[in-house]
């Protein structure tokens, strides 16, 4: 089951960068995606937040 949120949440940000570029939009100027950070000693992967 959580393999089909990864691959629906895939898709979602796929589809959203698709409607982004349609309109004319240019990644890393106009928008970025989130980032994500291995982080080795938990083995897992972090997204960042504002401060």
């Amino acid at each position: 089951m959580k393999s089909d949120v990864k691959m629906q949440g895939n898709w979602g940000e796929d589809r959203l960068r698709l409607i982004l570029e349609m309109e004319g939009l240019q990644s890393h100027i106009d928008y970025d995606f989130q980032k994500r950070l291995a982080d080795r000693e938990e083995e897992a992967t972090k997204i960042p937040t504002s401060s």
